[in-house]
């Protein structure tokens, strides 16, 4: 593959970040693979509506705003409120099993955990993303329109 050729495919977002845009029949697929070969997925609107309709044990929705932004706007069913701010701390070995368990009534997520990350818009999400592979995870993926997509289409359907 040529220069030209590359510099058409990847985009530099950070420096340890590039975007693939994989083409399909349906639509435009974002993976982002960071140094260490671990990719970002983005998942759509009907995927976390699946995961907020069914107790699902293997992946983990996480909204990652404030407690104060989740009370003027909602959430997303079936997700935990982890801020931020303290998310490394939360997920990382700082947080046991058993505290991860009292805060959040559920498993602390193994590394191999599916963990999607939602925010207002996407874009504290894409960070927490990043956050949590640099913790270990693998299977990390982002709700690219989050609490914005999620209200807009749940209009469109009511």
């Amino acid at each position: 593959m040529n220069s030209k050729m590359m510099k058409s495919i990847f985009r530099v977002v950070e420096p340890n970040i590039r975007i693939i845009l994989a083409k399909s029949n349906k639509s435009l697929a974002n993976f982002a693979y960071s140094t260490n070969g671990t990719n970002i997925g983005n998942v759509d609107f009907n995927f976390v509506k699946r995961i907020s309709e069914t107790k699902v044990t293997d992946k983990l929705l996480i909204d990652v705003r404030t407690a104060e932004e989740l009370q003027e706007t909602g959430e997303i069913p079936g997700s935990i409120n982890i801020e931020g701010d303290v998310l490394c701390k939360v997920l990382g070995d700082s947080t046991s099993r058993s505290e991860f368990c009292d805060l959040f009534g559920r498993t602390k997520p193994s590394t191999s955990t599916q963990l999607i990350f939602t925010c207002r818009s996407g874009k504290r999400a894409r960070k927490s993303a990043e956050q949590a592979i640099h913790l270990g995870y693998t299977n990390v993926w982002v709700y690219e329109g989050s609490w914005t997509d999620w209200q807009t289409k749940m209009k469109e359907l009511n």
